[in-house]
Order: C-alpha cells, then sequence, then structure tokens
C-alpha cells in the first residue's frame, strides 16, 4: 500500500495519499510513525486523499476501531477526500470512531479537492 506525504509548511498542513489496496494495519502503523518523525508537524491540517486506493470488504467496526486508535498526539483538523462510496463510508466510519473515543478534531468527508481544502482554510 503506497502512502506518500506532502507538508505545506505555509499552509500548516499534510496531504497524505494513499494508493492501491487500503490495510489498515499499515496505514496505522506508517501514520504514527510519520508523526513520531515529524513531531513538528504536530497540529497541521491533515488531508487524506483516498481517491486512488482500494478499500475493499472492511466491516464498520474495524474501521471505528481504527479511528479510535490511529490519531495523532494533537488531534488535527481532518479533511477526507473521495471517489467513490466506499470510501465515502470508510470516511464517515472512521471519523465516527474518533469521536466516539474522545477525538473532536473537526472532520469532514468531500469528494473535491478545493472544497476540502477550502474547509481546512475556514477550520485554521
Amino acid at each position: 500500500m503506497p502512502i506518500s506525504y506532502e507538508v505545506k509548511s505555509d499552509e500548516r498542513l499534510v496531504i497524505t495519499t494513499i494508493s492501491d489496496r487500503l490495510d489498515l494495519d499499515e496505514l496505522g502503523s506508517e501514520l504514527r510513525l510519520h508523526a513520531a518523525k515529524n513531531v513538528e508537524l504536530a497540529g497541521y491540517s491533515r488531508l487524506i486523499d483516498m481517491r486512488q486506493a482500494e478499500v475493499g470488504n472492511l466491516s464498520s467496526a474495524d474501521v471505528k476501531a481504527y479511528g479510535a486508535v490511529v490519531h495523532l498526539p494533537k488531534p488535527s483538523n481532518l479533511a477526507i477526500l473521495v471517489s467513490n462510496d466506499l470510501q465515502r463510508r470508510f470516511g464517515a466510519a472512521y471519523i465516527a470512531g474518533r469521536y466516539l473515543n474522545g477525538i473532536y478534531a473537526p472532520c469532514r468527508v468531500f469528494e473535491q479537492l478545493d472544497e476540502a481544502l477550502d474547509w481546512l482554510k475556514e477550520q485554521g
């Protein structure tokens, strides 16, 4: 599961792009490792671009549990960019898992990059 990062320091934004098959364990490990290596990015807004990801057969319970354990040391505003209904359901379940476990930073799912970026700017 290839993951790439783009850091836009002037916008205080980290864009994570996921391509190919989505593996929750691998993604969680990768995001935690990236956060640990880049402590200076704590508090940056996050955009996760899943438009190229293959979500597969993940249950809502799996994704909610994942949302509860995979978060950054300082909760960040989060936009999840999707291109289909399955990805949208993944994003919604992930956000629900964050909220159910007390991670209340603003989160939303988007289909348009410009809308996601505008929303993140509005969040500060």
